[in-house]
């Protein structure tokens, strides 16, 4: 089967789409005039072989492309998620599900068959993340293959005829897509499974690598700029890691063992195909993602068959439906329980710090392996693969320790996100607390995936305008969250309530952050020292002055978060009497004049205090607020000049670090 002309075009339709977006010259689309002329001919030779079926196949593209644009709704699909799981069939399918099995099982039930994540606890997801589990909540290839692929064989096991037997698989093919959405995997098996059942009407024979290069000329030539979105990228890296390198591994494995390797041996190659994309964009490694995928593999496939199955026949008889997905009980509490297994053991996920030299120095050692494994062609038994995987567990069990010693106990990043506030604060021991996220999530999301940041322990909102709470919607739903604290006053704006949408959506636990409350995360403390539980009115900006206003303390060393208090609040918060000594202070409100008196700044004593503000049209900051602030504190720190601004301690000294090169790297006992 010939698919070289698909594979010159897919490549070639790949590198105008990159030469395009980094040279941004209208040129670079003549290597996609080139494509076109390549396709007609490509589809022709690779599928049919015969030049009179070209019509029928040009026909099916068109068709397939124009409800592909419809289902998108005219938008772009990179960078984005369809508004899924609305749909009314959708809902009726979640209330069987809820119905016929425990909440927490029916909500791993959707995430599994429908990629629905809604319902999954922060801490669940957590656990599935660092077992290397978390894409199967990802509405892939995967589901859309055993979707139709259940069905396919009900209706062969029922003798249908073939044409009705595809068109059923077709159909469901169809339909999933309508429940799910454009989802980057989605597409791709949509494209993938019409090449498939088309090819079976014509009675040839579909390759896997030929159908591949095909669903890459179809999507991007819907939307070019998927190129560029992540799940786009992990999905093709993973399926062309299934279809090239796997094969490549099974070479070394000895025949007896080969049946008991073959779930270890898929689960490799799309591990190694994806690990590159993985460590670029998250700094992220698993070390123990090939066991557990591929022990967990039998049992996702058979629930999200029998799942999809017992949601479909529910909608015409809810009893049955019921019946069938009751009897996945047992298979979600051993998904569960493996995932929260793996995730348990020590080193389970690496973090690195996210970027191309990592990247790099990754491919080279893929490629140093590759070169010995060829070079000595050795076949391995299953105690060898066995011995391994043991061995792989404890290297990463000994590189996280290095690391653990190399890092500090304690890093506070003032997250430079323009004109608003983010403040990321670490622990070695894994603790992650933010408090605000600034407007822009994409911003946002870039500096935590820098820092290999997974999950949020605690989310601190310290009140609701949109330069503190733009961002953190968005936030919960791509990171696990285990426990949000805001001030509760209630702002009327779009941006507030989509983050209390976001809460709602995801089950994230909810408090009221009041002074006197503490929280300990880790070997961090917290305490909430404002807003009391009278919230103040009448003043100046009530939101403003109702601001959480945390103190974080580890051993001796403390940095306070004030919000945007301004001087009504301040002049309550002195009288109060409470410790408000810190050595690293946040300025308030972006550095306004109303934000920081004289007594405030006595009271907390800072050594260093840290400006985060961007570009704007208020004057941030304000020039008495700068003048007191170079008469109490020994060093001013701002985020639109410094950037970043790293401070570290170990409990007694600080270092302190900045982006921008205006600061040199010092310490201070």
């Amino acid at each position: 089967m010939k698919w070289s002309p698909l594979a010159v075009a897919a490549i070639g339709l790949v590198a105008g789409i990159t030469l395009e977006s980094i040279v941004h010259l209208p040129t670079a689309w003549l290597l996609v005039i080139f494509i076109t002329a390549l396709i007609g001919a490509a589809l022709v030779e690779s599928f049919y072989g015969e030049p009179y079926r070209a019509p029928i196949v040009i026909l099916l593209f068109i068709i397939a492309g124009a409800f592909l644009l419809g289902a998108g709704q005219s938008r772009s699909l990179s960078g984005t998620r369809a508004k899924t799981h609305t749909s009314p069939i959708y809902k009726t399918i979640a209330t069987q599900a809820a119905r016929a099995l425990p909440a927490d099982r029916a909500r791993l039930l959707l995430a599994i068959v429908f990629g629905d994540q809604a319902g999954i606890a922060p801490l669940v997801k957590n656990d599935f993340l660092r077992a290397g589990l978390l894409h199967l909540f990802a509405a892939s290839g995967f589901n859309v293959t055993l979707a139709a692929g259940f069905l396919m064989l009900l209706a062969r096991a029922a003798r249908l005829p073939k044409l009705l037997a595809a068109s059923l698989a077709l159909a469901s093919v169809g339909f999933y897509f309508y429940l799910v959405g454009p989802t980057p995997s989605v597409l791709r098996a949509t494209v993938m499974s019409a090449l498939l059942y088309s090819a079976l009407f014509f009675g040839r024979r579909l390759d896997a690598t030929a159908s591949t290069a095909t669903a890459v000329l179809v999507l991007l030539a819907i939307d070019p700029a998927s190129l560029f979105d992540i799940g786009w990228q992990l999905s093709f890296a993973g399926l062309l890691g299934i279809l090239a390198l796997a094969p490549r591994i099974s070479e070394y494995i000895k025949p007896e063992a080969g049946r008991l390797a073959a779930p270890l041996v898929v689960t490799a190659g799309a591990q190694i195909a994806v690990a590159p994309f993985l460590v670029y964009y998250f700094g992220q490694v698993s070390t123990v993602a090939l066991i557990a995928n591929p022990i967990v593999t039998t049992a996702v496939a058979y629930v999200t068959g029998v799942g999809f199955l017992g949601c479909i026949s529910g909608l015409a008889w809810p009893a049955a439906g019921r019946l069938i997905l009751a009897s996945l009980d047992w298979p979600l509490r051993f998904i569960n329980g493996s995932a929260g297994f793996f995730a348990s053991l020590p080193a389970s996920t690496l973090q690195i710090e996210p970027s191309g030299a990592n990247t790099v120095a990754l491919l080279a050692l893929l490629a140093i392996a590759a070169v010995i494994a060829i070079k000595h062609r050795q076949q391995f038994g299953l105690p060898a693969l066995i011995i391994v995987l043991l061995s792989l567990q404890a290297v990463g069990l000994w590189m996280d320790l290095a690391a653990g010693v190399q890092r500090p106990a304690l890093t506070a990043n003032f997250l430079d996100v323009g004109e608003g506030d983010a403040t990321l604060v670490k622990s070695r021991n894994g603790a992650v607390i933010l408090v605000d996220g600034g407007r822009d999530y994409a911003v946002l999301d870039r500096e935590l995936r820098r820092r290999g940041v997974r999950h949020i322990d605690l989310l601190i909102l310290s009140h609701a305008h949109a330069d503190h709470v733009g961002s953190l919607d968005e936030l919960m739903d791509k990171y696990p969250v285990a426990l949000v604290v805001e001030p509760g006053y209630r702002q009327a704006t779009q941006s507030y309530r989509d983050f209390k949408l976001a809460i709602t959506r995801h089950h994230v636990p909810l408090n009221l952050g009041r002074a006197g409350r503490e929280y300990r995360v880790g070997d961090v403390r917290i305490d909430i020292l404002w807003p009391t539980s009278s919230l103040m009115a009448g003043t100046e900006s009530d939101i403003n002055n109702n601001s959480v206003v945390a103190k974080l303390s580890y051993k001796n060393f403390s940095l306070l978060l004030p919000g945007d208090i301004q001087e009504e609040a301040i002049s309550e918060l002195l009288k109060r009497r409470v410790d408000l000594k810190a050595q690293v202070l946040k300025v308030s409100h972006q550095g306004s004049s109303n934000g920081t008196t004289a007594d405030l700044l006595r009271r907390i004593r800072p050594r260093y205090a840290v400006i985060s503000v961007g570009p704007n049209s208020y004057g941030h900051p304000h020039r008495p607020t700068l003048d007191k602030l170079r008469q109490f504190v020994p060093r001013v720190l701002r985020t639109d000049r410094n950037g970043d601004v790293t401070v570290s301690s170990d409990g007694q000294g600080i270092s302190l670090a900045t982006e921008k090169s205006l600061l040199p790297k010092e310490r201070h006992q």
